[in-house]
């Protein structure tokens, strides 16, 4: 157990410890806990993207597939390539909504890995803020060793997540 600096509000040490150490009282675990790291709440479809965006070609271009074929019924039109012509666009129509479809996909899931990255980067701002965290047990409060403002344990996550802002102060950075 590291020894603590003395409680702003107070200015007592004997009551002070380390967050992180605190947090093995159970009765003081729920409300100094790490705050929770992020998770991916979009739905991973994978395979599934491939097979909907696979299906949803096949049933577009098989319908402009027969389309084609019932709009060149007649012998002259056959023998002038309308076949080839209704096989080929349901192939074109096939491509570009299967591309389309799939891109959407693609996409969505994009965009919900860049949130996860953005969220994953302010926990662990949060996370390194929390390993400063010193417990007051007198005035029920934390603190950040060197401040002055003494934060109530119950507010301590909003507040967290407000200084995750700022630049952290790490050991390292302070011998420099």
């Amino acid at each position: 157990m590291t020894s603590a600096p003395a409680c702003p509000h107070c200015s007592q040490a004997d009551a002070t410890r380390l967050v992180r150490d605190a947090v093995a009282d159970p009765a003081l675990a729920p409300r100094l806990a790490v705050p929770a790291s992020p998770r991916h709440h979009g739905r991973d479809l994978g395979c599934s993207a491939l097979l909907i965006s696979s299906l949803a070609g096949l049933g577009a271009g098989t319908f402009v597939g027969i389309l084609a074929m019932l709009t060149g019924l007649d012998v002259a039109n056959r023998q002038a390539g309308v076949a080839d012509a209704g096989i080929f666009s349901a192939i074109l129509v096939f491509m570009v909504v299967f591309v389309g479809v799939y891109s959407a996909f693609v996409w969505r899931q994009a965009r919900a890995d860049r949130l996860l990255r953005r969220q994953v980067i302010g926990w662990h701002q949060v996370r390194d803020r929390w390993e400063q965290l010193v417990y007051c047990s007198r005035c029920d409060g934390v603190f950040l060793p060197g401040q002055a403002r003494l934060v109530p344990a119950d507010q301590m996550h909003s507040w967290l997540r407000q200084e995750a802002q700022r630049p952290v102060n790490t050991p390292a950075q302070a011998a420099r």
